[in-house]
């Protein structure tokens, strides 16, 4: 029993950390893209704020 909770703690931790990483990597993507809609086209993505906030949420 001990040796199938170890694999199953394994598993969560590996698949818990790429979902971490997937939304890590989102909001960092979401960010620049508003920083260039904001300061080099001088029209900012209204979209961007929410998605970073709820992914980071």
């Amino acid at each position: 029993m001990k040796e199938f909770l170890t694999t199953v703690k394994k598993w969560m931790i590996f698949f818990l950390s790429r979902i971490a990483t997937v939304l890590l990597s989102f909001m960092t993507i979401l960010v620049l893209y508003q920083v260039f809609t904001r300061y080099v086209l001088n029209d900012p993505a209204a979209f961007t704020e929410e998605l970073v906030r709820y992914s980071l949420i």
